[in-house]
């Protein structure tokens, strides 16, 4: 048992919780038992009605700060209030009902520590009761690029530098709501060094009730907001930026377009010393471009008008992938309009 609490911890976890009373006790539990013990648990109520307050009034710890919101006001507003009274130099986030693995906070801050340049570091996860294993992109670089597609961060992975987030006055923004871990990180991305580890630092849980599962539509719309801000950014506005994000490659004069974006992109990698290695760039492309081809209207006319642009992608797509699509031409042959 812990006698006594720092009042400067090294790290502070950031916990909000909402109606998880089914699962909050492993959460609080799982960062409690620790093997890196300088940190506060600031546990942030938004106003459960099921019960929730009751079970973490149970739970002992002086390292442990509640906080009860009388008037539920969303996640985004608990988390910036937990930015407002961490203490910390780091903080971590975790959620109501995952479970950290014993030494997340040791490997998590070990690598911080090592890392003076990194700022926000999140983790590989393995979903709860599965064989599903999350495994993250790791190097800045490559992590970039990732948020131009989704996020690559898992959300209860994070630990983050708190003096940084004050510097550049980044929080949790409430014009993006059911996406403001996404927009965080960009904001992050735009100024300071990202990575992930590939250790599998948290057991993530899915159930019907969880925060995330909420807002789908708004979520979606936020995201592709966010990506699109993101991909601005970085190519300097290119004028081009819908073909490199939204499957508008049908010719080679497009595909020009695409890589008129993609120099600029790689401009700004070469501008700000980031890893510009074309392995990065090229795993991007063949994936953008087998999903535009794997989205056509197949057909042998259609195919033929594609042999250039084809031809062009050769070496990023692949011989067999350019197989399989005149296989699935001359099978699937449909009526198109060009």
């Amino acid at each position: 048992m812990v006698k006594n609490l720092n009042p400067t911890p090294l790290v502070s976890v950031l916990m909000p919780t909402y109606n998880g009373g089914d699962y909050v006790t492993t959460a609080v539990h799982s960062i409690l038992t620790q093997t890196f013990a300088d940190f506060e648990l600031i546990i942030i109520d938004d106003s459960s009605s099921d019960g929730t307050i009751d079970v973490l009034k149970e739970i002992v710890d002086p390292r442990i700060q509640l906080i009860f919101k009388p008037v539920n006001s969303g996640l985004i507003d608990t988390l910036n209030l937990g930015l407002k009274v961490a203490k910390g130099k780091y903080i971590l986030r975790m959620d109501q009902d995952d479970i950290s693995i014993q030494n997340r906070l040791e490997v998590q801050l070990d690598f911080m520590e090592s890392n003076p340049d990194v700022v926000v570091c999140g983790a590989g996860y393995q979903i709860i009761d599965s064989n599903s294993f999350f495994r993250p992109s790791c190097q800045h670089g490559q992590l970039l690029l990732d948020l131009i597609d989704f996020c690559p961060f898992a959300h209860p992975t994070i630990i983050m530098r708190a003096d940084f987030l004050k510097n550049h006055n980044i929080s949790y923004n409430s014009s993006y709501i059911n996406a403001e871990d996404y927009k965080i990180w960009t904001d992050i991305s735009h100024v300071g060094r990202m990575a992930n580890l590939p250790n599998i630092l948290l057991k993530y849980r899915i159930h019907e009730s969880q925060m995330s599962s909420r807002g789908a539509i708004q979520q979606m719309v936020m995201s592709k907001k966010i990506s699109l801000e993101h991909l601005n950014f970085l190519s300097g506005n290119n004028e081009y930026v819908d073909y490199y994000l939204n499957g508008s490659i049908k010719n080679v004069s497009d595909l020009k377009k695409y890589l008129d974006v993609e120099l600029s992109i790689k401009d700004y990698f070469t501008k700000n010393s980031i890893n510009a290695d074309s392995i990065i760039f090229n795993n991007r492309s063949r994936k953008y471009f087998q999903n535009v081809l794997s989205n056509d209207n197949f057909s042998l006319m259609l195919f033929i008008d594609r042999i250039p642009l084809l031809l062009q992608i050769f070496n990023t797509i692949g011989g067999l992938f350019i197989i399989k699509y005149f296989i699935k031409s001359i099978i699937f042959w449909k009526p198109v309009s060009k």
